[in-house]
């Protein structure tokens, strides 16, 4: 009988470090759990508070926005009223002379008309061409070269006076 008793006993200490041992397994799992939960309840607190930092700044973009429409319906309503007549240009004097070739001592913008401030194309230093028309600050570029080629501008292209060496 000591023998069953003394086995029964085994037998329930046994089971009771076995329980014990997966009593701590998952206390280990809830405490990782809970620590996990404790983590993205800081993220989400972070991210509440960025949105609502986010909102607040996208609400004074908007009011700034509206701010600008306003100043810019003024401003508009204003002119009509001050500015009855267009502002008048000076219309460039533009001039023939003998047909020469141009080279460019500078990087230079090409624009698009005596007047415009339309970038057309950017030439390099050294780039060569040639024309017969001029104003006061550009050339008209009626050809230019290509491998040493010339070609007939197809398109109304300007250049700054300031920019070319004649050749």
């Amino acid at each position: 009988m000591k023998q069953y008793t003394l086995g029964i006993v085994l037998l329930l200490s046994t089971l009771d470090i076995s329980a014990n041992q997966e009593i701590q397994k998952v206390d280990s799992m809830v405490q990782s759990i809970n620590n996990i939960d404790k983590k993205y309840e800081k993220k989400i607190a972070l991210l509440e508070e960025k949105n609502r930092f986010l909102r607040e700044e996208n609400s004074q973009y908007k009011s700034k926005i509206e701010r600008l429409k306003a100043k810019k319906r003024t401003l508009h309503c204003a002119k009509r009223v001050e500015n009855q007549f267009p502002k008048l240009k000076m219309k460039k004097e533009i001039y023939s002379f003998k047909a020469a070739a141009f080279r460019l001592k500078e990087d230079a913008p090409v624009y698009a008309g005596v007047n415009s401030e339309k970038i057309i194309a950017k030439w390099e230093k050294g780039t060569s061409f040639t024309s017969h028309i001029s104003s006061n600050e550009r050339v008209k570029i009626t050809g230019y070269f290509i491998d040493k080629i010339w070609r007939k501008a197809d398109k109304n292209m300007w250049i700054e006076n300031s920019k070319v060496i004649k050749r």
